[in-house]
Formats: C-alpha cells, structure tokens, sequence
C-alpha cells in the first residue's frame, strides 16, 4: 500500500488582511504628515505677515518693503517646495514666471522678423 505524500498548500487570507491594514494605516500616517507640514508652513506665514505689518508700518519709503517682500517669497517658495506643500509652491512658481515674463524687453516678447515664415 502506497500513499501520495504530497505537499498541501492552503493560502491564507490573514496576511492579505494584514498588508491591507498596515497600508491603511501608512496611508494615515502620511496625511498626518503631510497635514502638520502644511499647518507649520501656515504657522510661519501667519509670523511674517505680523512681523512685516509691523516692521513696515515703522519704514518711510517703500523700496526697503519691496525688497524683504521678494526675499521672503523667495524663502517661503523654497520652505514650500521642502515641505510639500504643492498648492503654494505651484502658485509662488506662476507668480515668479509671471514676473520674469514682464520683465523681459519688448523685443524679448515678440519673435523678430528673421523668425516669422516668408511667403513665396
């Protein structure tokens, strides 16, 4: 008498079940993540809007205004982009894109006439 011995394989659907929580809760984490960077990236433009409503108020000409302006968006846009916060670094990107735009010379803007296709 003679018996199969062979191996028998049964698939588990706790480990599936497993992978699906642990996803769900890495998932979780990363939203919380992602949600208290944004909330100290609001912390932070909350103290430069009062410190520069502040400091601005005691200046006399408007050049020294100007000038911390564009430095402070220039850090705010790079403290965006480290901390993933997408929508204020996208619209800081459009912001400067459009000003590098209208800083260009006229003839900057316009195609010259060596560039336009000629007619036969």
């Amino acid at each position: 008498m003679t018996t199969d011995q062979r191996p028998s394989f049964s698939v588990s659907t706790e480990g599936s079940e497993d992978n699906a929580a642990l996803d769900d809760l890495s998932n979780q984490l990363e939203r919380e993540r992602d949600a208290r960077k944004e909330e100290r990236f609001l912390l932070i433009m909350v103290v430069v809007v009062v410190s520069d409503a502040y400091i601005f108020s005691n200046m006399e000409n408007w050049t020294g205004p100007l000038v911390i302006g564009i430095i402070e968006l220039i850090g705010l846009a790079v403290l965006a982009r480290k901390w993933g916060v997408q929508e204020v670094a996208q619209f800081l990107a459009m912001f400067f894109q459009r000003m590098a735009d209208h800083s260009r010379p006229p003839s900057a803007n316009t195609p010259s006439t060596d560039d336009l296709p000629r007619k036969p």
